[in-house]
């Protein structure tokens, strides 16, 4: 399990179903520590509501401002609050539709442009891989199967494994970071 805790901010209703999936992908990486408004229980009451999300935002390490066409008002105290306790790592990831927002370009340390216009599986894939990249996180894939051929010959697969430790560079081209060594009896 990975320790950050990552706050996810996006206009309420638009966009939902692309950073749903986003969020789905992130949390497969270990990430579960996430704020979600989507999957986060809404206190009654406005001011609780309100006080419950800037506690979110002052335990948060990473903040991921979703920008589609419209950026609303909560949206933008989100944003100002994240910036104002100086939370570690601001994205604003600009979707389909967006235009560039000044204000809102002056307040985020980094930037993503996400092709996500038909919203596919790929291009949310590819978006949270680009925003766990800002953590410095290495993309583990499904399955701790590795894409592509870190390996060229079998004996290496095996040195690899009787070392009781990674290559950086093997885990960085996907190979797991722990492989578990099972007794056959």
């Amino acid at each position: 399990m990975v320790k950050e805790k990552i706050f996810l901010s996006y206009h309420f209703g638009e966009n939902e179903s692309f950073i749903t999936k986003v969020c789905y992908y992130i949390r497969k990486q270990g990430f579960t520590n996430i704020y979600f408004y989507k999957d986060a229980p809404i206190p009654l009451g406005v001011p609780e509501w309100r006080t419950e999300l800037n506690l979110e935002i002052t335990n948060s390490d990473a903040f991921f401002f979703f920008q589609g066409k419209n950026v609303g008002k909560m949206q933008e105290d989100e944003l100002k609050k994240a910036k104002d306790i100086g939370v570690r790592i601001i994205v604003l990831i600009r979707l389909s539709g967006s235009i560039n927002n000044e204000n809102i370009s002056s307040l985020v340390s980094r930037t993503i442009i996400s092709d996500d216009a038909e919203q596919t599986d790929e291009q949310a894939i590819k978006c949270a891989k680009d925003c766990l990249q800002h953590l410095n996180h290495i993309w583990l894939p499904e399955d701790d199967i590795p894409e592509g051929y870190p390996f060229d010959y079998e004996k290496a697969i095996i040195d690899a494994y009787i070392k009781d430790s990674i290559n950086i560079n093997l885990i960085g081209q996907g190979c797991p970071t722990i492989w578990l060594k099972q007794q056959l009896h």
